[in-house]
């Protein structure tokens, strides 16, 4: 507890099935005053972009219901919506759903989808102060201090 200066989170809470489950674990373990740096897809330039914004109070049904990581709510609406042209990763369909299927081995699977909105929302929730937050690119960044 309260051992780090700062957290670099890179492209892995989308992939956590209870992200805000998370983001209280990084809390604890951060400094009071501590800074949280983190980095999310933007779905619009992703595959993720057919898939709607995940809602607040999806994200607050999973921590209050205490959702494990074998979690697979998801896993229809990816195989659903998931843009292959935009998955360098896969090649096919068929190939996707190998992959689904074994997401608790692999992670690869987004649970959740953000916009920048969502993501402030969520830091927020967890109780971070936000400093600053944007979109780069493919990403949004989100800088944001402990209490």
């Amino acid at each position: 507890s309260e051992k780090y200066d700062f957290l670099l989170s890179s492209h892995n809470l989308e992939h956590f099935a209870n992200p805000l489950k998370a983001l209280f674990e990084w809390k604890r373990i951060l400094k009071k005053n501590g800074y949280l740096i983190m980095v999310l897809p933007f779905k619009e330039k992703t595959f993720d972009h057919k898939r709607p914004v995940t809602s607040i109070e999806h994200i607050l049904e999973d921590y209050n219901l205490n959702i494990d990581e074998r979690d697979n709510t998801h896993f229809d609406e990816i195989l659903n919506l998931h843009d292959l042209s935009r998955d360098p990763g896969v090649k096919n369909k068929n190939e996707l759903t190998e992959r689904i299927k074994n997401n608790f081995t692999n992670r690869c699977a987004h649970h959740h989808v953000f916009d920048k909105n969502l993501a402030i929302k969520i830091v927020q929730t967890a109780g971070f102060n936000i400093i600053n937050a944007g979109i780069m690119y493919h990403n949004i960044i989100i800088l944001a201090q402990n209490n």
